[in-house]
């Protein structure tokens, strides 16, 4: 900021730059939750709890949609009552054998305690003729790190292992011998705990897909055991991609139902509600706040337009949570830079924000004016309602605010003799076309397709406010201003 800002004030509201990743409170952990995932959590509890079979469950979500928020918090507050246990499978993919990664993850959480330590013990060792030979070093290292015994002298010797894996590989007897010894440590869990075991696995979308098939297919054909549920965060999309480029043109849909006994989606989640909170989270309105007032618009009511609407907006054109922490902080940082005369023209700024997120192409366009603010306008429209439909009639405020939008974007696009909005002439041969209406719609430049399908109240409304303009000023360079807030920073700004 510049020499206006009050450097008290400035550090009394300190703008953060990034929020680190929140720990979960085990004593609460859902003390966080913006998202309404602990009722989502709840239903999950009372399906485990009373499984005694064997029993995959899937959670899907794509990208960004808040699954590793979730499947953390809910394995903290199955600490009180379950065993359960939350592997990132994407942190151990550098490992050969997933099974080595599962088992590991077992010893972890399990050999400090005396009642469990010979069963982790023998279980390791059970599993040892099944991991490969190439990684057998690092599971006897595993083993007496973890099992805390040393010089254990384990069934197969290493020099041995290249011999017989092929044969112990296609043995019955020594996977069911691996079994039998889940099914001990999975027994006294449940007579330890009155529940089963519950294994989480999250991030298998984003492992090589090698390893996310053979995780899988381990689990299918050696983890099948009583006591023992498996849940796997996963982007179906993105692990049906994962199979097709290991096995090609398959039907992956029908593949993945081989391996989950139950599949559900992560509900949407309330993505303005969550955008609030991270604003509130990075100090954004205690920030603007404190700037001085030295313009006819104050930033304080330049914010509060930011935090009502822009959250909808982002809503509306579908930006994931991810999305939208990465927009949050490229507000953020680009709001220090704002300097105190300058204009934040909310919706605009949070549009171009998102536009460069979802379409840097037409974005850059845009930018470079390469491109009409009409094609912004017409897949802005398209994110929104892909179907076609303008509005519900019953959401009157989201209509107010596109109606902004749209004129703000035709305000940008001004004739270069006369100064003027470039799509007023059109919008009113427009009008008069549609009153009384006729079948064919004079020749345009620049309007919208949206434009062109209003209804004549509508173009009235738009004639209005692009004549007129809104409170500030919105002219050609305010697009090239906004840009070159944003292109500074969002580049820093890892998704």
């Amino acid at each position: 900021m510049t020499g206006d800002t009050s450097p008290d004030a400035s550090s009394q509201y300190p703008l953060l730059l990034k929020i680190p990743e929140q720990e979960v409170d085990q004593c609460d952990p859902w003390s966080d939750d913006e998202l309404g995932r602990k009722e989502v959590a709840a239903k999950l509890t009372n399906l485990v709890k009373v499984q005694r079979d064997p029993f995959v469950i899937g959670i899907d979500g794509y990208w960004g949609t808040g699954k590793t928020f979730f499947l953390k918090r809910w394995q903290a507050e199955l600490g009180g009552n379950f065993r359960a246990i939350y592997f990132n499978a994407w942190e151990d993919d550098i490992h050969d054998d997933p099974l080595l990664a599962i088992i590991g993850q077992l010893s972890e959480h399990f050999y400090r305690e005396d009642k469990f330590k010979d069963k982790v013990q023998s279980l390791f060792q059970a599993a040892i003729p099944l991991v490969r030979k190439n990684v057998t070093n690092i599971a006897t290292g595993l083993l007496e790190k973890h099992v805390g015994v040393s010089g254990l002298v384990l069934d197969v010797e290493k020099e041995e292992v290249t011999d017989f894996l092929a044969e112990y590989l296609k043995s019955r007897e020594t996977r069911d011998q691996l079994k039998q010894r889940l099914g001990e440590l999975s027994e006294v869990v449940l007579e330890d705990t009155s529940r089963p075991l519950v294994f989480i696995i999250d991030e298998l979308d984003r492992c090589r897909p090698t390893f996310a098939i053979e995780l899988l297919e381990r689990v299918k054909h050696i983890f099948d055991i009583p006591n023992l549920v498996f849940v796997f965060g996963i982007n179906r999309d993105e692990l049906s991609s994962s199979l097709r480029s290991v096995y090609g043109d398959i039907d992956a849909d029908v593949y993945l139902r081989r391996f989950f006994d139950m599949e559900f989606v992560l509900p949407v989640a309330p993505v303005a509600s969550f955008c609030r909170y991270l604003m509130d989270q990075f100090g954004l309105r205690e920030h603007f706040y404190q700037l001085p007032n030295v313009r006819g618009v104050s930033y304080a009511s330049e914010i509060d337009e930011f935090y009502d609407r822009v959250p909808v907006l982002w809503s509306r054109l579908h930006l994931s949570l991810r999305d939208i922490n990465y927009c949050v902080r490229s507000i953020a940082l680009l709001s220090r830079n704002l300097e105190p005369r300058d204009h934040m023209f909310p919706l605009l700024l949070g549009l171009l924000v998102a536009l460069k997120l979802k379409n840097p192409h037409l974005y850059t366009q845009l930018v470079n004016r390469e491109c009409r603010a009409a094609d912004v306008i017409d897949y802005m429209h398209h994110i929104i309602s892909p179907e076609g439909v303008i509005y519900a009639e019953e959401d009157w405020n989201f209509r107010d605010m596109l109606d902004t939008v749209e004129s703000m974007l035709y305000r940008t696009e001004t004739d270069t003799t006369t100064f003027n909005p470039r799509a007023l002439p059109e919008l009113e041969v427009l009008l008069t076309s549609k009153t009384p209406p006729r079948e064919e719609l004079p020749p345009t430049r620049y309007l919208s397709k949206l434009t062109l399908s209003s209804h004549p109240g509508r173009i009235e409304e738009l004639i209005t406010s692009v004549r007129g303009g809104p409170q500030q000023v919105v002219h050609p360079d305010t697009i090239t201003h906004l840009a070159r807030l944003i292109d500074l920073h969002t580049e820093i700004v890892r998704r």
